[in-house]
C-alpha cells in the first residue's frame, strides 16, 4: 500500500482494496461457469470480534461479511445466495471466494493490526481455511429449508400462494427450489 502525497492512508486503502478486488475478480473467473456471479457484499463498518482471536476472530468476521450471502444447511452443507434463492454450493467453492475476499480485506486492515495479521494468516492455509468455515457454519446456520408451502419461488420473486401476490425474493424465506422460470401475477406484484 502506497500512502499519496497528501498523506490519505484512508484513500490508499480504498484503492488498496478496490485493487484486490479487481485481481481476485480477473483470477477467479471461473472458464466455463454458467452460473451467477457471485455478489460480494459491502465490508462491514465493524466487525464485533473484539476480544476473540485466531479462528474464532476470522470465523466472527466471515460471518459478519458473507451474512445474507452464504448459508450453511445442516445435511446439505453450504449454500450461496444466488438473487432468487440459497442455491447448494457445490464444493463450498463460491462460500471459499467469499472468505477469500473476506480475508484480503482484513488484510488491508491487518496493516496497521499486528495480531489481526497472526489471525488472517492462520487462516489462509487450506487446514486454517477449513477450520474457519467448520466455525462459521455454527452462526450461519439454518436447520431446514423450504419450510414454507405457501411460497412458490420463480425466477422474479416469490409467490405467496396465501394472497397470490409477488414478492421480491429474500434469502430469509431459506427457499432453495427454483419453481417457474418466470411468472406475471394476476394480482399486485409484477
Amino acid at each position: 500500500m502506497t500512502i499519496t502525497t497528501d498523506g490519505s492512508a484512508d484513500d490508499a486503502l480504498a484503492q488498496y482494496l478496490a485493487d484486490e478486488k479487481a485481481q481476485f475478480d480477473r483470477e477467479h473467473a471461473a472458464i466455463g461457469d454458467t452460473g451467477p456471479a457471485i455478489a460480494y457484499p459491502p465490508t462491514p463498518t465493524v466487525w464485533n470480534d473484539t476480544g476473540l482471536r485466531s479462528h474464532q476472530r476470522i470465523a466472527k468476521r466471515f460471518a459478519t461479511y458473507a451474512e445474507g450471502h452464504a448459508l450453511y444447511v445442516d445435511g446439505t452443507g453450504w449454500h450461496c445466495w444466488d438473487g432468487t434463492r440459497w442455491a447448494r454450493d457445490v464444493h463450498a467453492k463460491r462460500t471459499h471466494d467469499l472468505l477469500e475476499m473476506m480475508l484480503n480485506i482484513s488484510w488491508g486492515e491487518a496493516l496497521a493490526d499486528k495480531s489481526l495479521q497472526a489471525d488472517v494468516k492462520a487462516s489462509m492455509s487450506s487446514h486454517g481455511s477449513a477450520g474457519v468455515l467448520d466455525l462459521a457454519s455454527r452462526k450461519l446456520f439454518a436447520p431446514e429449508t423450504d419450510t414454507d408451502p405457501w411460497k412458490l419461488n420463480c425466477a422474479n420473486g416469490t409467490l405467496d400462494l396465501h394472497t397470490l401476490e409477488l414478492h421480491p425474493a429474500d434469502p430469509a424465506d431459506l427457499i432453495t427450489n427454483l419453481g417457474l422460470s418466470s411468472l406475471r401475477c394476476p394480482r399486485g406484484g409484477s
